[in-house]
Parts: C-alpha cells; structure tokens; sequence
C-alpha cells in the first residue's frame, strides 16, 4: 500500500535539532488508524518530518489500539536509530529520550514503508 500523507492526524510531536547551534523542528505525525481495505484488521499511518526522510509509513496491528501503539513504536525505533538521536542532538524538552517506545525488544516485527 502507498501512502501519500498520513491524512487526519491523530497526534503531533514537536522534538528539537540542534544544528550549528541553532535548534529546528523535527515533526512527528501519527495518523488516524483506517481498517485494511477487505481485512478486519487497521493500519496506522506516521511520519517523521525534518530529517533526511520523511517518508510516510504505517503499521498494522488486530484493532485500532494495536495499530497506534506499533505506529509510535515504529517511530521510536526509527528515531533512536538516527545518528542525531545517538550524538544527542535530537531531544525532547532538552531530554536524549523522545517519549515513544523502541523495538528493542522485539526485532522480528517489521516497520512498512509505504512506497
């Protein structure tokens, strides 16, 4: 499936990027979660705007619930993964920790990209 934009948003996250000292906006967007066409199960789109990429992704989870809990989860990962993050400078209210939850535990689940 090929997403253009995330559509509704559900929830928006502001986290700051220090560049040559000055700070500048990195957006996190959650989509609203949508059934699968022909499926009883959701997707939930997201995206992670001001970095190198700001591809639209989504996951895909049994309801709604599982679908937003492994979108946030998918842009955790995919924020603690960044070299910015790892140098400290992507943060939160001044925190390394960006509020959303890592994949760590959990490797074989998979992250879609939606082209």
């Amino acid at each position: 499936m090929r997403l253009e934009s995330v559509g509704k948003v559900l929830a928006e996250r502001t986290l700051d990027l220090e560049t040559n000292g000055e700070l500048r906006a990195v957006k996190v967007r959650i989509g609203m979660p949508r059934r699968i066409p022909d499926s009883p199960d959701f997707y939930c789109p997201y995206q992670i705007v001001g970095l190198s990429d700001d591809t639209v992704r989504y996951t895909e989870g049994v309801d709604a619930a599982q679908a937003i809990y492994l979108a946030m989860e998918g842009a955790g990962t995919i924020l603690a993964a960044t070299g910015e993050a790892r140098s400290g400078r992507l943060t939160w209210y001044g925190e390394r920790a960006h509020g959303f939850p890592v994949r760590e535990q959990r490797p074989h689940l998979r992250l879609v990209a939606s082209n």
